[in-house]
């Protein structure tokens, strides 16, 4: 499989109040189980491309930070990974950014808690990347 160039990745998962909705705490742990298995196939294929994550918990009240500390307890992947929490909750657009802010990659990677994440992320990114870019470097 051909390599991406050499940036780095990072994902970025937004969460809140997740076990509040119908079905919630089994929607997110699907999200969480989907993305543990796209990172590893990512990781299984592209060893050496720098891979970080971070999930954004927006200070919810019930137990989603506890499902997702549950969660990247159980992992053993070979990329960091950390929960953080709001200090109030402040919406998805300032998730987002704070996972932004605590990432390393050149490329950010966006996932909501009820997102499925495709196993076939790498071959996603790696077809994305070959396509030219028509846009301003700088914005």
């Amino acid at each position: 499989m051909e390599s991406p160039s050499v940036l780095s990745l990072s994902i970025v998962l937004t969460a809140y109040q997740c076990t509040r909705r119908d079905k919630g705490a089994a929607i997110f742990q699907r999200t969480l189980d989907s993305l543990a298995v796209a990172i590893q196939q990512f990781q299984r294929h592209y060893p050496q491309v720098p891979l970080d994550g971070v999930i954004v918990d927006d200070r919810s009240t019930d137990h989603t930070v506890a499902i997702a500390q549950t969660w990247l307890n159980a992992l053993n992947l070979s990329s960091p990974w950390q929960l953080v929490s709001q200090p109030q909750n402040q919406g998805l657009s300032a998730a987002r950014n704070r996972g932004a802010r605590e990432t390393q990659g050149d490329i950010l990677c966006f996932c909501d808690d009820d997102d499925i994440i495709s196993p076939n992320i790498s071959r996603k990114f790696t077809k994305a990347f070959k396509r030219p870019c028509h846009w301003p470097r700088h914005f």
